[in-house]
Parts: structure tokens; sequence; C-alpha cells
């Protein structure tokens, strides 16, 4: 076939469909000299359907009530209206249409759209006029967006709390473009105050970046560089930093060191009057200033207690054996000229003892305790 006649067989083709679709000989003939699928530059006829009766091929398995919203799915197939994901609510069904044993597209339905209609609701007040509302079921409506936020009409009158009109507008959709988050993700953000944190809600920051109370479970919070690093420091240990001013020791704090690397306002523990007692590596640094006779036992010499160290002072005057200071059996007190013997005290002793002798010791975490400072006549077992 010639290239003119191939021309001409599709124009008579392209004009059949036109007369099919119910233009003029005179419209065909305009679309066709003008062109089909390009820009106007002049006045066209163009077929125009009025709002109303519309016809739709059914979902398979599906059956369709007289009197109910009725849906198109993202497949363009209609199926009763109800909350569910992706469906756009076209009117309401004019007869029922039962698709049961059909495949998608089997039979038809028709469907009134847009239209006003007096159907069922769950809970609406005459405030609520003019308001959007939304699909609970194929003859049911509210004002809540529900799960998946179909939009059903616009409530145009109201009759009772459970009934009223509604204008089933199928062309009414919210610009919103690309979202695709659901009615129930947005509606996190529903009520939302900035800075402030509410439960099962959105959190937006403040004017300064700012948020009130928020609460986070356990090692839920992770700081660092890819899935971060759990804190595992408590509230109560994080809170020990409010407050702190370097240099300064504040009671309950954390210290730290100012820029002189320098801190004032620490004490030592004294323990005035000290009875006899074991002592253990969590007394590190205190210093004790005994009764007549106290004897104190040190902690075994161990990895876990080099480093551990404690002050001794005769506080009161004996006659007897006088203030000892007790090794384990295994670990020896060095220093001073003393010799290096295990399970042997060192006694500040009665009869030559002195108020205010003292001694500080410090652990090797090996062998047993080395005598750092001295004051007074001390001597071994």
């Amino acid at each position: 076939m010639k290239t003119i006649e191939k021309f001409l067989a599709a124009l008579l083709g392209i004009a059949a469909i036109l007369f099919w679709l119910g233009y003029s000989p005179l419209q065909a003939g305009t679309l066709l000299m003008f062109g089909i699928g390009m820009a106007l530059t002049a006045d066209r006829i163009t077929a125009l359907k009025q709002p109303g009766l519309q016809s739709y091929l059914v979902k398979g398995t599906t059956q369709m009530f007289a009197g109910g919203f009725a849906a198109i799915n993202s497949s363009g197939f209609a199926l009763p209206g109800a909350d569910a994901a992706g469906l756009v609510i076209v009117g309401i069904t004019k007869n029922q249409a039962d698709n049961s044993a059909g495949s998608d597209g089997d039979i038809r339905v028709q469907v009134e759209g847009p239209v006003r209609a007096r159907l069922k609701a769950t809970s609406i007040t005459q405030a609520m006029v003019g308001l959007p509302m939304y699909v609970v079921d194929d003859e049911t409506f509210d004002d809540a967006v529900g799960n998946n936020g179909i939009f059903a009409g616009i409530l145009d009158e109201y009759i009772s709390a459970t009934e009223g009109w509604l204008l089933v507008a199928s062309n009414f959709t919210p610009p919103l473009g690309a979202v695709t988050a659901s009615a129930a993700e947005l509606n996190v953000l529903d009520g939302v105050v900035a800075g402030t944190v509410t439960a099962n809600k959105g959190v937006v920051v403040g004017a300064n970046k700012e948020i009130d109370t928020l609460a986070i479970a356990a090692s839920g919070l992770k700081i660092g560089a890819g899935a971060g690093t759990a804190m595992d420091a408590t509230a109560v240990e994080l809170n020990r930093n409010a407050g702190v001013t370097p240099g300064a020791a504040l009671a309950s704090k954390t210290v730290v060191l100012d820029a002189n690397l320098q801190v004032n306002g620490i004490r030592r523990t004294v323990n005035l009057a000290a009875a006899s007692a074991v002592l253990d590596a969590t007394q590190s640094g205190e210093k004790f200033v005994g009764l007549v006779d106290a004897v104190f036992t040190l902690p075994a010499a161990a990895a876990g207690t080099k480093g551990v160290w404690y002050e001794f002072e005769t506080g009161a005057l004996s006659v007897g054996v006088g203030l000892s200071i007790s090794p384990n059996v295994a670990d020896h007190i060095r220093g001073n000229g003393l010799t290096s013997v295990d399970d042997k005290d060192l006694i500040n002793s009665g009869g030559g003892d002195r108020l205010g002798d003292s001694v500080r010791l410090y652990c090797d975490g090996v062998d047993g305790w080395v005598i750092e400072e001295i004051i007074g006549t001390w001597a071994k077992e």
C-alpha cells in the first residue's frame, strides 16, 4: 500500500472513532484538520460530559451494594468505599454489582458523582458543616481521618450526630503532591506545639532549637558515627555534671580541673576517735585518728588495691600495746629502715607514743605496704 493510501486509511480510522465518541461530522473534520495531540493555536470544539452518572469496571471477587460509597483502587477498578490505603471515592453506587465470582473488569457498576447523599455518620456536630469528612465504611463517614484518611466529601447539612447530607466530591483532592505518608502518619503532627514533647506525637524544636522533657529508654541514646555508641550512664549519673564549675569541688558533683589543672574545696575524710576496724579499698585516702590501742587491719595486696593509701594518727595515749597497723598474713610493711617481714604489725608503742604521731602507707599491689611518711616512734611487732 502506498504512503498516501496508508495516511488516508489512518484518517478514516480516526474519523470512525470520533463518530463513535459522539462527534458530529463537522466536529470530527475540525479535529482532523487542526490535528490531535498538540497545543492549541485556535479555538477547538471539545467533547464534554456533565458530572453525574458514570460507569466503572468492577474489581474481581467484589460485590457492591446500591447506595454506598463507590471507590476506585490504584488499578482503576471500582469497589465499595472503605478506610483502606490507595482508594479514591468517586460517588454513590446506583445499582448493585455482584462480581463475587468474576475477575477484574468482568462487569460494570453505575455511580452517581459528584452528588449530595444522605449517609450515616459516626459522631458529627453542627459545627462540622463545611468541613471534610472521611470514610469509615461504604455507608458511614466521620470527621476523624481514620487510619488511611480516605476523603469522603464535605458535610453539607447536619441532621444528627449519626446522620448528615454529604457532598460526595470525587474532584476534591488535598494538594499533597508527592507526599506518600499516610493520614495516620501525618496526624502525629496534629496539635504539636514547637518545643514541647507530647506522647505519640511528632517533635518540633522551638525557635531556639530546644525541646522540653524528653524521656529516652535506658541505653536508647546513641552518640557517634554510624550506628553510634549507646550511652550507659543513667540520668542520675549524668546530672552529677550539672552546675559544675571547673576548679571548684561541689558535694555529690563531678570534679573538673581548671585551666591550671587545679581544684579547690576538696576535703579528706577524717575518722576521729576511730575504733579498731578492717579496712577496704573504698576507704583509700582516709585518715584514721585511733582510740587507745586501736588496731587497723589492711586489705591484702593485689592488683585491685595497688595505689590504695591510708594515714593513721595516734589520738589517745596508751599504757598498753599502742596503736597498731596490721597487714595481711602474706604481706609486709617496709620503709623507714624496717625489715620486710610478712604478717608483722607496725606499732606506735604505748608508753613512748605521743599525740599526733602518724604514718602514711600505700599498697604496692604485690608484696605489701610502703611507708611514705612517718612521725614519731614506730616499730615492728
